[in-house]
């Protein structure tokens, strides 16, 4: 489940540049290669059902734990464990959650296993886990705040005139009858130009658009589902529309990008028919 990890590659670890895997303890190598495993998420998949077998018979050894002769393993933990476990933390792997246990099983993470293997137990282990990874790579990760910090800051006017650029591209898209939509771009420009007054929403406007956005979110949703190919993912999609439809004004993360994108395409529109560059817009109150 796990991919090789080439030598002399430069690798980065949670956002770090940490040299090749010879500057690497064996320990430290043990959390890279965790990360680098399949996510739990993929796992859950059909195609995928072999390595998912292995996954919780590994965690079966590690514990002890015994099912009685009526029970289905897999279907414990693909109904029981896996899912409450990928809501709390979508992004993990199985190797980390793997490393958890061997961890406390070795002394390394201070925690006692008994005979069982649940949800409360594995994402208690994965927090002590994430604790001990920030252990092993506390020189790597000092080290690269001090560079950050000698880093120079971009001046006001670099930011100004990084501001304008981002506007103009948006404008150039807009004005070829195109939405604009820049994942980390078209909210950054949001939030800096409504810092700057430049943006004003009522109240009413953004309950307006949070519908819609909400609705867009799902449709996006439903996409998705619809061409999921396991029942798992299919749920997965379920679960996050019903989620989408109830959420509350500036609650739900993924209708806040969109409800920042069709605000921003509204101005980027007028802005564009009346004819305004970036450096007349960044001014306007």
């Amino acid at each position: 489940m796990t991919n090789q990890i080439t030598t002399n590659k430069v690798l980065t670890f949670r956002g770090l540049a940490i040299g090749d895997k010879t500057d690497l303890s064996p320990y430290q190598m043990k959390f890279v290669t965790a990360q680098e495993s399949m996510t739990l998420d993929l796992l859950m998949s059909n195609e995928n059902l072999r390595h998912r077998i292995v996954f919780y018979n590994r965690l079966i050894g590690y514990t002890g734990v015994k099912f009685d002769a009526n029970e289905n393993q897999q279907s414990y933990f693909d109904d029981q464990v896996v899912p409450l476990m990928l809501r709390i933390n979508p992004k993990v792997r199985a190797g980390e959650i793997l490393l958890s246990y061997e961890l406390a099983l070795k002394g390394n993470i201070d925690y006692k296993l008994f005979r069982e293997c649940n949800f409360t137990q594995m994402n208690e282990l994965y927090k002590l886990y994430k604790e001990e990874e920030t252990k092993a790579f506390s020189n790597e990760i000092k080290n690269q705040r001090l560079f950050a910090q000698k880093e120079i800051e971009l001046s006001e006017e670099e930011k100004e005139l990084k501001l304008i650029g981002f506007i103009d591209e948006a404008l150039s898209i807009v004005n070829q009858s195109k939405q604009y939509y820049m994942i980390g771009v078209h909210d950054a420009i949001y939030d800096q130009l409504k810092q700057r007054g430049v943006l004003k929403v009522a109240k009413d406007e953004a309950e307006s658009v949070w519908e819609e956005a909400k609705e867009c979110t799902a449709n996006k949703m439903r996409s998705f589902k619809a061409t999921s190919k396991s029942t798992y993912e299919m749920n997965k999609y379920t679960r996050l529309i019903e989620s989408i439809k109830i959420a509350e004004l500036g609650k739900e993360s993924a209708v806040v990008d969109t409800a920042k994108m069709l605000i921003l395409n509204k101005y980027l529109k007028d802005w564009a028919f009346d004819g305004l560059t970036g450096k007349e817009i960044i001014y306007l109150k």
